[in-house]
């Protein structure tokens, strides 16, 4: 009951696996920590969670065992709604170790502060399975951490990862973001397959804010502009090549994310813009019907360069919005924390990202 009261009160709540951690960060003076008697966290267990806290931390042991039921506990708080971070724990220690060779402060500075993301989690827990050192097994982590990167819902969260393998292994990150694009994509397909076509017909109204319907004015800025910038690209092929460099698959909404995709592929076959070939390259009938309808709007044939960098502005834009909401919850967890040096060092960024997008509105 008592850590029931924490958890609901600073709406996060630590997950370790037995009764000897728990006592033990409680007795540093932290008082949301839960255990779950073992790692098989359950759907039941995570749902329990999600009614007191909008956070969850993992701070399981840091040998394999417990690694391996992190990445399963990942997925099943995920699937509940839960924001996930994760303990890295040096190895061979687990938190009650941690405490009674290192003391109270240094946990909470060096390792709850430190809590790592789901997808950083899952970078470095891949490592183990290659030897860097090797040219080879190199290459095979860089694909496998592509792969988990095209999984993140976000663009910006997936620029920055890959951003950070670029400068860890001196690559370029536009060759880099070739290639998960591709593997984006293909996982794109995937998903879209399975979707209920429901979402996409002519003559349906739903709309959920992720797939493409009718002309709607009432849609967000940074809707309408993808949805004008598909247009443009299906009618001129230098177009699509200044958005594939400025946007890439950085799309918000998934049609036309997908849409950019297929026309970034029927350029790079060398054919010119031709739309009715394009819609006959589609290989779903899923986005012949989306680009069918794009094709039919009632816009300007030509376009101005003013018009079209305030369509990619307004997409970019929406990139600093989404990063200055992350960052402000940041700041918020360092709040509860009392951690004064992180809340400084978050709202310096956010004063940073505040002038981007005051500077992108001139």
């Amino acid at each position: 009951q008592l850590a029931k009261k924490e958890i609901r009160k600073n709406r996060q709540a630590i997950l370790l696996e037995g009764y000897v951690d728990t006592i033990s960060i409680w007795k540093a003076g932290i008082y949301y920590g839960v255990a779950t008697l073992g790692t098989s966290l359950t759907e039941q267990q995570a749902k329990m969670l999600k009614r007191y806290a909008d956070e969850v931390i993992i701070g399981y042991d840091s040998d394999n065992a417990g690694q391996q039921a992190s990445l399963r506990a990942i997925d099943v708080l995920q699937e509940t709604g839960c924001k996930v971070k994760i303990l890295q724990m040096p190895r061979g220690l687990d938190p009650d170790d941690y405490i009674q060779n290192h003391g109270a402060d240094s946990f909470k500075k060096d390792i709850l502060n430190s809590a790592l993301s789901p997808t950083a989690f899952k970078l470095n827990f891949s490592r183990k399975d290659y030897n860097l050192k090797n040219e080879s097994d190199r290459m095979n982590y860089l694909t496998n951490a592509l792969n988990i990167i095209a999984d993140l819902k976000h663009a910006i969260e997936r620029e920055h990862y890959l951003k950070t393998l670029a400068e860890e292994f001196n690559i370029s990150y536009q060759s880099l973001k070739n290639d998960h694009d591709q593997i984006y994509f293909k996982k794109r397909k995937k998903k879209e397959k399975s979707r209920d076509n429901l979402t996409i017909q002519w003559n349906n109204n739903i709309n959920n804010g992720n797939h493409v319907g009718g002309i709607n004015t009432l849609q967000p800025a940074y809707y309408n502009a993808e949805k004008s910038l598909i247009y443009f690209m299906m009618k001129d092929r230098d177009i699509a090549e200044k958005v594939q460099q400025e946007i890439g698959s950085e799309f918000h909404v998934e049609d036309f994310a997908v849409l950019a995709a297929y026309l970034y592929l029927y350029y790079g076959k060398g054919y010119d813009a031709n739309i009715s070939r394009f819609i006959s390259s589609l290989d779903d009938q899923t986005y012949i019907n989306v680009a069918s309808k794009i094709a039919m709007l009632d816009m300007n044939e030509d376009v101005t360069e003013a018009a079209l960098n305030d369509y990619i502005s307004q997409v970019k834009k929406y990139h600093l919005d989404i990063l200055i909401k992350q960052k402000r919850e940041e700041q918020l967890r360092a709040e509860r924390n009392s951690d004064l040096e992180k809340q400084i060092q978050i709202g310096q960024e956010i004063i940073q990202l505040r002038h981007q997008l005051k500077w992108g509105k001139k």
